[in-house]
């Protein structure tokens, strides 16, 4: 398979905006990307990209050992809340915090949810109120940020720390 390119996308799972910016999680190939304003033409190529240093890398951090606080592993949503870029990042079984939110490619998280530090990503053995497994589509409310926990069957509720 040919290399990414700001304009291709490999297993799109999610789609937000702000009213302004558009996010598109580009699942596997492991990465966000982020147009500033909505695009006019079909195959227009993002303004960035979040998850990877450049356009044209895919590289997976699954596993701990590779769990860092730029890469993401199937990422499935993103929402902006607070001041601060949230994104799902299901296969690292986190939420990763951007603050303040990015404007450029390859900037690293500044906080992690769902795990003790950003370069964890183990699975939960039993579910916890700071756990989450799999997080795949995130809400943004005035009461916080709810993330459906796939494997324990629940919605967990983290209140914002931005």
């Amino acid at each position: 398979m040919a290399p990414p390119t700001s304009a291709s996308m490999y297993a799109p799972m999610g789609v937000w905006s702000n009213g302004t910016r558009l996010y598109v999680a580009d699942s596997e190939n492991h990465r966000i990307l982020v147009w500033n304003s909505f695009p006019t033409t079909s195959g227009a190529p993002a303004d960035f990209v979040l998850g990877q240093v450049a356009f044209d890398q895919n590289s997976s951090n699954a596993g701990g050992a590779n769990a860092n606080a730029i890469g993401l592993e199937r990422p499935h949503s993103t929402v902006e809340a607070n001041g601060a870029l949230f994104i799902s990042d299901s296969s690292n079984h986190r939420i990763v915090m951007y603050y303040p939110i990015p404007s450029k490619s390859g900037v690293p998280a500044s906080g992690v949810l769902g795990q003790d530090n950003l370069t964890a990503s183990d699975i939960p053995s039993i579910a916890s109120g700071n756990r989450i497994s799999s997080p795949r589509h995130i809400a943004a409310t005035p009461g916080g940020l709810y993330v459906p926990d796939y494997q324990w069957n629940r919605v967990s509720r983290f209140p914002f720390v931005p």
